[in-house]
């Protein structure tokens, strides 16, 4: 299995979303964020909020560090959070496997093989 750090996750995304910018990547966090809380705050939602800071550090360290303090804070809620570089992985293997497009300003990844969206 590949392991994913941050530096794997930037280089992904530098290649993945060339154009990509920090308000659209500190408005993802948002959108992402807004999706775990809404949702059942399960792990792999967190993994895409720490996915999209690691974003935002290609640009800016002080909102990076932001997004990763809100990370660890949802993260010490969960009971098991020493297992959370797992969801990483997994959320960055289907990542890696999707297919993405720019629509209306933002990257979206079209459906998956498995349905997933």
């Amino acid at each position: 299995m590949t392991e994913w750090t941050t530096k794997d996750i930037i280089q992904w995304q530098e290649d993945t979303f060339p154009d990509a910018t920090l308000e659209a990547q500190i408005e993802k966090f948002a959108d992402e964020r807004s999706e775990y809380i809404k949702g059942r705050r399960d792990m792999i939602e967190l993994a895409d909020m720490y996915i999209v800071a690691c974003s935002i550090a290609r640009w800016d360290m002080v909102q990076a560090a932001r997004a990763f303090a809100e990370v660890h804070r949802q993260l010490q809620a969960h009971d098991h959070r020493q297992h959370f570089q797992e969801f990483v992985r997994k959320k960055m293997n289907i990542n890696k496997t999707r297919n993405w497009q720019k629509i209306g300003g933002k990257y979206q990844h079209t459906e998956d093989n498995n349905g997933e969206r």
